[in-house]
């Protein structure tokens, strides 16, 4: 009698604990599918943000320009930008690294609140996303250098064109309005072309996985809430 009372006990408990481990399981599972949906989202984010940026035009030296070259600030943050307020870095000056930290996932992070190893891991992870990025990120500011010049060249011709009277005052400003939205077009073909958006999503997709290894599940839900648009 009494060895039947255990062995019913046993079982009982043996199904307890499947029950629990497969719950267990399905949790996890959840979290990981509901976390790469996430990631998908946040790395999707810069690539709107680079199909429509603001093209500026310089009257005085003739010359168009995005800020940044161009470039989402999610693929220019680094592991200088986590705990330095100001500083130079990446080629950049201290108002463009100000708004890289601002604009970019850095602002999210420095607001989570790391514990001092969580901090060491995260540059970590930020200096590794870097060189993952750098060929992608130097062949995107030589595209842009070169196509600059391009359109400075047109718009100067426009311009002397207007100053010799050939052409009206309107027709230079509607001239230029074409310059502007072409060069936006064009910059962003050539970086297609070159799949330059492909090997930038690889790497910021490598960090955000990583990233979220480092951080426990609420800074990870906090720092998705804080980031996606």
């Amino acid at each position: 009698m009494m060895k039947n009372k255990i062995q019913i006990a046993a079982l009982a408990l043996g199904v307890v604990l499947v029950a629990f481990s497969s719950c267990r399981k399905n949790d996890v599972q959840k979290f990981t599918s509901d976390s790469d949906m996430e990631i998908t989202a946040l790395v999707q984010q810069p690539e709107a943000e680079m199909n429509e940026p603001v093209v500026e035009f310089d009257n005085e030296n003739a010359n168009f320009s995005i800020v940044n070259e161009g470039i989402s600030t999610d693929y220019l943050a680094d592991e200088t930008d986590l705990e330095v307020a100001e500083g130079p870095g990446n080629g950049l000056n201290d108002q463009d690294r100000a708004g890289i930290r601002s604009k970019s996932f850095i602002a999210c992070l420095r607001g989570l609140q790391l514990g001092e190893r969580q901090v060491a891991a995260v540059k970590k992870a930020l200096g590794a996303y870097k060189d993952c990025r750098e060929h992608a990120i130097r062949r995107a500011r030589a595209i842009y250098a070169e196509l600059q010049q391009a359109y400075k060249a047109k718009a100067q011709r426009l311009m002397e064109l207007a100053k010799s009277g050939k052409i009206s005052r309107e027709q230079l400003a509607k001239g230029l309005h074409e310059l502007r939205l072409n060069f936006n077009k064009e910059l962003r073909a050539m970086q297609l072309k070159e799949k330059l958006d492909i090997a930038l999503q690889n790497c910021y997709r490598k960090f955000l996985i990583s990233l979220k290894e480092i951080l426990t599940e609420k800074q990870w839900a906090a720092f998705v809430a804080c980031h996606k648009k």
